[in-house]
Parts: structure tokens; sequence; C-alpha cells
């Protein structure tokens, strides 16, 4: 039985997650910080919106990280939020004092966003795979430009990938070609990164 979604439980489902998160961030000394001087000049409030915003945006990109990372530490929500509060923790209390209200906010903004170029959109990667149709892969001909620069580096592995399809190890094969996918996404993910945040 198809259980129908209404824009009720979509905003109810939402809330949720806002509220999730506002837990969350209400424990971390950095947002504390924050928080008490947003009280104290409600004309900064819009800044907690934002950083509330920014880490929905963030969570929700961190959870497709896995799909492509398979062998890296997990870059889901609780990666955000040891990096938050061992963040708290590296700054002494009289300096986090000191810091101004746009510095903590780059901070947090910073440790939500830093990983978001690691989740690839599902068509680019498959435009690097050569698994697009002609007119499919046109959007991505710069992007694969690219990466067959990067991938063309990895002589061993395209010997070894050559080889398994020879001898019909096609599953070898594939998991070699995802380890250089892997590499490349790790090495391009800041550039990603800055464009998704222009982008957004």
């Amino acid at each position: 039985m198809m259980c129908k979604v209404t824009p009720k439980d979509t905003e109810e489902d939402s809330a949720v997650n806002e509220n999730a998160l506002l837990i969350r961030l209400e424990k971390l000394s950095l947002y504390k910080e924050l928080s008490n001087r947003c009280k104290e000049d409600l004309s900064l409030h819009p800044i907690l919106t934002l950083i509330q915003n920014v880490g929905e945006y963030a969570i929700a990109i961190s959870k497709s990280i896995i799909i492509n990372m398979r062998e890296y530490t997990l870059h889901d929500d609780d990666h955000l939020f040891s990096m938050l509060y061992l963040a708290g923790k590296l700054i002494p209390k009289d300096t986090l004092e000191r810091l101004s209200t746009a510095d903590i906010m780059m901070i947090i903004l910073s440790i939500f966003l830093h990983d978001i170029g690691m989740s690839p959109e599902g068509e680019l990667i498959r435009a690097w795979k050569g698994q697009l149709s002609e007119n499919e892969l046109e959007p991505y001909k710069n992007d694969i430009a690219a990466f067959q620069r990067f991938r063309s580096g990895f002589v061993r592995e395209l010997q070894e990938i050559e080889s398994f399809q020879k001898t019909k190890q096609y599953a070898k094969a594939q998991l070699v070609e995802d380890q250089i996918i892997t590499n490349y996404i790790r090495n391009t993910h800041a550039d990603r990164a800055r464009k998704l945040i222009a982008k957004d």
C-alpha cells in the first residue's frame, strides 16, 4: 500500500528536522555565544536563521557522500557536529568572547559547508563513467575533459582496468574505476563546494 505524502506531512517532517538541528546547535559553545549575542541585539537574529538553514542544507547533502566515498570516514551530521564541538573546545573562552559575531558565524558556516563538494550529482558521475547518451553528455563536456585529464595520471590503475576487462572481470575493473573517481571527488571537492555555495 502506497502512503501519500501531503504538504502537512512534509511541513511536520521539516519542523522535526529543524527542532532536532536546533537542539544539537544549542549544546555547542560556539552557537551558545552567538545566540546570546543575538538575544542582546535583535538585529543579529537573522544570523541564527542563516546558520539553521545552512545546517539543514549541509546535513541533507552530507547524507549522500557515502554513496561515492564508502571507504572514508562517515561524513554525516555526526561528523559535522563533532567538528563544531571540537572547534568550540579548541577556542578558549576568553578568545571566543573576543571574536566578532561575524567570526563566530563564519566558523560555524565553514564547518557546515566544508564537505558539500564531496557529493557531486549522480548524473555528473555517470558522465565521468561514460554512462550518458551523447545529448545528455553535452552540458558536462568541460567536466568530463577535466576528469579524463585527472584519470590519465593513474597509469597503473588504467592498466589494471584494461587487464580486468580483457579477462571479463568487470566488477574488479569497476572497483578500480570507482577508486579513481573517489580520488577525483576528494581532489576537486573544494572547487565544487565553491560552485554549490555560489549557486545555492
